[in-house]
């Protein structure tokens, strides 16, 4: 089947027509402006962009940095979803559960992630994963040792709610008609848990991480801007901002911007390929 001019340019040029607008008017604003420091123009970032492996401000490469931040990410983002999912599942299928947890869950769930910052460096100080692994000096002891626990909880903070509520949500959801209809025909209770409730509950629990990732994103540039380590992109967002290297810190803002783009679009592909049954059942 062909496609046709029409649905081409709808497809892969009109994505393109805002970011191009915004890169038009940057250029304009920043001639206008002539203060680096201020607005650069975006060649000097698309400058650093293009050649990554450059040392930056004294602070290693920009993949570098990315790895760490990325590192940071990944652990955070994985512990709110082992511990978030099984809650939130918990939560919606049990009352008593419902009952038990909601009252502390609704009154931590309004304290911004940034309020624990002292708190958290308080409890784990300048421990890392070095130190709960306990490896020999090496590579990977150096790298670990930039893992702080503290980063990790603050971005665990951050990821962890939009989980748990997107998986008590879904299971909330659930039309009573498909558990009916189960026990009707012979299904226990442990059945309906584990063939009805936790297969209808996917597609919220995988909006809720795809949430989650965003705002563990957001908490890393935080947690990463507390003392203990030298690198990372929150990190050297904030040291390019104190010598006033305004290029840095968008081409550090545009890394994150890029990888969170990219690690959402693996979430839409994955609903894409395998949860395409939702829409049959809507």
């Amino acid at each position: 089947m062909k496609t046709s001019p029409g649905t081409f340019a709808a497809s892969f040029l009109a994505p393109l027509c805002l970011p191009a607008l915004l890169l038009i008017v940057w250029s304009m604003a920043a001639r206008e402006i002539n203060t680096p420091v201020i607005l650069p123009a975006p060649g000097s970032v698309f400058d650093l962009l293009g050649h990554p492996l450059n040392d930056v401000i004294a602070m290693g490469s920009l993949p570098w940095n990315i790895a760490f931040s990325l590192t940071r990410v990944l652990i955070g983002f994985s512990l709110a979803i082992l511990a978030g999912v099984p809650l939130g599942i918990l939560m919606g299928y049990s009352t008593t559960a419902d009952r038990l947890f909601t009252g502390i869950v609704s009154l931590l769930r309004a304290i911004p992630p940034l309020a624990w910052v002292p708190v958290v460096l308080g409890w784990c100080g300048l421990a890392s994963l070095e130190t709960f692994f306990r490896l020999p000096v090496g590579p990977l002891y150096q790298f670990l040792h930039n893992i702080k626990w503290s980063m990790i909880c603050i971005i665990f903070i951050g990821g962890i709610y939009p989980v748990l509520t997107s998986a008590m949500h879904g299971v909330r959801q659930i039309p009573l008609t498909l558990v009916e209809s189960a026990l009707m025909l012979g299904a226990g209770k442990r059945d309906v848990f584990f063939k009805v409730f936790l297969p209808a509950s996917v597609p919220s629990i995988v909006s809720g991480m795809r949430i989650a990732l965003g705002m563990s994103w957001m908490c890393v540039v935080a947690a990463e801007m507390m003392p203990g380590t030298p690198l990372g992109l929150g990190c050297m967002i904030m040291q390019a901002f104190s010598i006033g290297k305004t290029d840095v810190v968008i081409a550090g803002m545009i890394c994150i911007g890029a990888i969170s783009s990219l690690m959402d679009w693996i979430f839409r592909r994955f609903e894409a390929r395998f949860l395409f049954w939702r829409k049959d059942v809507r």
